[in-house]
């Protein structure tokens, strides 16, 4: 292949390659009728990739593949590419263009890349960026297998302490690279050095570091090389994760596990044991790297030294290998200041920074939790350690707390049988079993004395979670499934079925898995399946730690939020009342868990029609998350969500702006722009732009969801599902007729499938698609959709929700327009009757209303009260116009006209 083809394959490859098989085949098909030989080629690439998890699925032996070579011919053409043009060949240089990027100067070089800094030079916005490319002359296949699989799992995520992939390309000579934002910071442990952090504060930085881990861990990926230089902490204190270049991806087979030093495939001083040995990489893998950042961090020094090490010498010594205890470390330093400034060179320096303390005070302040955390941490077996950062970080929380941690120091009987499998050839059989015997011995004396003890069941709740959680791994190595790639959904199902069978006479563990795989479902949409675990998780927390306590209502706050989406909203209300009240004594009544929770209750009291009461429960809940500053700034952005949907709710677009438009600042700060969750801020963002009349600027967000929902997810996602009834809402209000019919079929489609027809979503876009039904002059088709909404809605809500108005009105509208008007009058009473009780006295619902019972009233008879209602309308139209608002000046010769008929109708009598 010549230059210019391998980069337009590439390119092309890029662009397809995690699309929609749907849209991918299209975009193909289309390719072929332009270049069917470019076609071809692209098509064998997508087919390689898809195959058993794709090509980076089988390491870099598959580039090598003897069995079907034709799928990885156009993949390895890159490392065979013969330059055809000179120029080509020379290295990049300050000013060289890469896509829309013009270089501006080299940060460095080392492994298999080199990064540049580069500006935007297409002049669509300004930006300073990082790009990382493969180096000339180190294109092996290994190298440029795991350059594309930093590039495919930087793709995935999406996190404010994690440095974000932008863009990605090849160059003119095929050498891959990507485009991320430009991180400028100092390594952890030199920023909590020079800025002589207190204890406190490095266990802060230590847990922004977690966060960003466990969201890794979370999408699958183990990061297998955090060192300091990979972890930068801003001039602001802001920490950002680097570097994912031998990163491990859970769900995918990684190849070969090497542990050589050449191609950089680990960083001795910070590698975990198993790393070392060359065996397979867990999350607790990443615990023992955070284990020794924390080390570091606390005491000035590593844990052990490895420096001049070669491997066969590692691997020889690890089982020998021993860490020193940060207290005990620290004190060794105090003993001998002069000793240990001699031989740590800044060590001393380093601790004696921290807050002040001297070493003797680090000591005393190391002592206790702190040491027992980090030696968890810093365990040789990985099932000894933490599960993960999520774990390390809630004890490290707790201790921050002051509240007792999940950890503990080795027992005797662990320390004892270590002690005998070390010395086992120095100590006669004898002694060894006499001693074995005494400290066993002493050991279950000291059990028996404490086995109501809680530190102690809690940690044994931890061993069989973190067991729980491996044995779950396990399922993402293509050798335990025989191949099979397994999806997220697939993989949260093994370990349900695993759930069921594996935890019998382990209540505890069992609640917290439940409760864990539950949450998962509900986080996949699945509803129903995440009913039954979260539902024995509550059952089961109230058995074994009482229906009072704080595990018991975060179980009732979960299975709440998944009762009232699967429409029992009454159940839902009384589980998060009990919940809240649970919390309010146990954490006080200004904590973020009372906060969360009130925004659930307050959308439950909305969605049962009671708008007051849930506008007072939404206010004291976003004061609290105000109150708590940006640890809370996720509950906040909730909160404002909420809030903006009041709004809108009650007829107020202009108020909801605000909020809205400030939930979506938050989300895209902690989440990233292409977050789903940022995703919703844009749609709720574009709805209030529609309802104040700015239809275009509403498209253009609504237009951007879709697109990335499409491409992140699917056209059959619930997310994609939103944006399309959104857009069919816009094209409406620009009397696009047919196109807004398309979206709200696609939109009533996506919804009925996936949550059922009486799904509140479902009935809301079919509500949106009889009315316009009803404007295209089918009136027929729309009172079938009207009459059905209301028999759902009458059966599901409170005889006094505005909901149950709505389709009392729309099914009076209907059969007015098929000249039935049987029931109409019976209707729009009840309906304004709702309004009056439930609404603002200016609502523009209540104008609607009263302006339809006023126009029926006039024109049947009554025109003293059907001139009152009309003229109550127009009156609250005055003060707040709305699109839906009717001609005002025609509203008020009705009005007119309705009041003439009554004075002469009274001047007769």
């Amino acid at each position: 292949m010549k230059t210019e083809e391998w980069s337009r394959l590439a390119a092309e490859f890029d662009r397809l390659c995690d699309l929609p098989a749907a849209l991918r085949a299209e975009e193909v098909a289309a390719l072929t009728r332009e270049d069917p030989e470019l076609a071809a080629r692209l098509r064998a690439m997508l087919a390689a990739d898809d195959t058993a998890g794709g090509v980076l699925a089988g390491g870099p032996e598959a580039f090598d593949s003897a069995a079907r070579p034709d799928q990885f011919d156009d993949l390895a053409a890159v490392l065979t590419l013969e330059i055809d043009d000179a120029s080509l060949a020379r290295s990049l240089a300050p000013g060289d263009r890469l896509g829309p990027w013009r270089l501006v100067s080299r940060l460095g070089a080392g492994g298999m890349g080199e990064v540049w800094t580069a500006d935007r030079a297409d002049g669509a916005f300004e930006q300073r960026v990082a790009i990382k490319l493969l180096r000339r002359g180190f294109e092996t296949r290994t190298l440029l297998w795991r350059f594309l699989l930093e590039r495919r799992i930087l793709a995935r995520l999406i996190h404010p302490c994690i440095a974000r992939l932008l863009d990605a390309g090849s160059t003119a000579d095929g050498r891959p690279y990507f485009v991320m934002e430009l991180v400028t910071g100092r390594p952890i442990t030199a920023w909590a050095r020079e800025e002589r952090l207190r204890v406190e504060e490095r266990v802060e930085l230590v847990l922004a570091v977690c966060d960003a881990v466990d969201f890794a861990h979370r999408n699958l990926v183990v990061h297998r090389d955090l060192k300091p230089s990979n972890v930068l902490v801003s001039d602001g204190g802001k920490v950002k994760l680097l570097d994912f270049g031998i990163a491990k991806l859970l769900d995918r087979s990684d190849g070969p596990q090497t542990t050589s030093f050449g191609d950089q495939a680990l960083t001795p001083a910070y590698a975990a044991p198993e790393q070392i040995r060359g065996e397979p990489v867990t999350t607790a893998t990443d615990v023992y790297s955070l284990g020794i950042l924390l080390y570091e961090l606390l005491t000035g020094r590593l844990p052990h030294d490895r420096v001049t090490k070669s491997l066969p010498q590692l691997v020889a010594g690890i089982e020998r290998e021993t860490v020193e205890r940060p207290s005990s470390a620290v004190r060794a330093m105090a003993a001998n200041t002069a000793k240990a400034e001699a031989a740590a060179g800044s060590a001393i320096d380093a601790v004696a920074a921290v807050g002040g303390l001297n070493p003797a005070r680090l000591a005393r302040r190391l002592a206790g939790d702190l040491d027992t955390i980090v030696l968890k941490a810093l365990a040789r077996e990985p099932e000894r350690r933490y599960p993960g950062a999520a774990a390390l970080a809630e004890d490290l929380r707790r201790h921050l707390a002051g509240r007792p941690v999940a950890a503990r120091p080795d027992s005797l009987a662990y320390r004892a049988r270590k002690f005998v499998g070390r010395h086992l050839g120095s100590v006669a059989a004898a002694s060894a079993a006499l001693a074995l015997g005494v400290l066993l011995a002493t050991y279950y004396t000291v059990r028996i004395t404490q086995e109501r003890d809680r530190a102690r069941l809690e940690r044994a709740k931890a061993e069989q979670i973190a067991g729980f959680l491996t044995n779950l791994f396990k399922l993402t190595d293509l050798d335990q499934t025989k191949g099979v790639k397994l999806s997220v959904r697939e993989l949260v199902d093994r370990g349900a079925s695993t759930l069921e069978r594996g935890l019998e006479g382990e209540p505890e563990v069992a609640a917290t898995l439940s409760g864990l795989i539950g949450n998962l479902y509900a986080q996949l949409d699945l509803k129903e399946q995440a009913r039954p675990l979260l539902e024995l998780a509550l059952e089961t927390r109230r058995r074994t730690s009482g229906s009072e306590s704080a595990e018991v209502a975060a179980s009732e706050r979960d299975l709440g939020a998944v009762l009232w989406e699967v429409g029992e909203a009454e159940a839902a209300q009384g589980l998060v009342r009990h919940a809240l009240a649970i919390e309010e004594r146990i954490h006080g009544a200004e904590s973020v868990a009372v906060a969360r929770t009130r925004t659930l209750l307050s959308g439950l009291l909305k969605s049962a029609g009671d708008w007051a009461a849930a506008s007072a429960e939404l206010e004291q809940a976003r004061a609290i998350l105000e109150r708590a500053g940006p640890p809370a700034a996720a509950e906040l952005a909730q909160a404002l969500t909420q809030q903006g949907q009041m709004f809108l709710s009650v007829g107020e677009p202009e108020r909801a702006l605000a909020p809205f438009e400030r939930a979506r600042e938050i989300r895209e700060r902690l989440l990233g722009p292409d977050s789903p969750s940022t995703a919703a801020s844009l749609l709720n963002l574009a709805a209030a732009l529609r309802e104040t009349g700015d239809v275009d600027a509403a498209i253009v967000l609504d237009d951007r969801v879709a697109a990335l929902a499409e491409r992140s997810f699917g056209s059959e996602h619930s997310l994609y599902a939103y944006a399309a009834g959104e857009l069919a809402m816009a094209w409406r209000s620009k009397g696009e007729a047919e196109r807004s019919r398309e979206y709200y079929e696609q939109a009533v489609r996506i919804f009925a499938r996936s949550y059922g027809p009486e799904d509140s979503s479902t009935l809301l876009y079919r509500r949106g698609l009889a009315t316009l039904l009803a404007e295209m002059g089918d009136a027929r088709g729309a009172l079938g959709h009207f009459t059905a909404i209301l028999e759902i809605r009458s059966r599901l809500l409170a005889a006094d929700h505005p909901r149950l108005a709505e389709s009392l009105m729309d099914v009076a509208r209907a059969e007015l327009a098929l000249g039935d008007g049987r029931g109409v009058e019976t209707n729009l009473r009840r309906a304004v009757s709702i309004y009056r009780a439930k609404l603002a006295p200016d609502s523009v619902d209540l104008a609607l209303g009263a302006a339809a019972l006023g126009e029926y009233l006039c024109a049947h008879g009554e025109p003293l009260e059907g001139g009152q209602l009309l003229d109550e309308a127009l009156r609250i139209w005055t003060r707040n116009p709305s699109p839906e608002a009717p001609d005002l000046s025609a509203l008020a010769v009705k009005t007119r006209q309705c009041e003439s008929i009554a004075a002469r109708a009274a001047g007769r009598r």
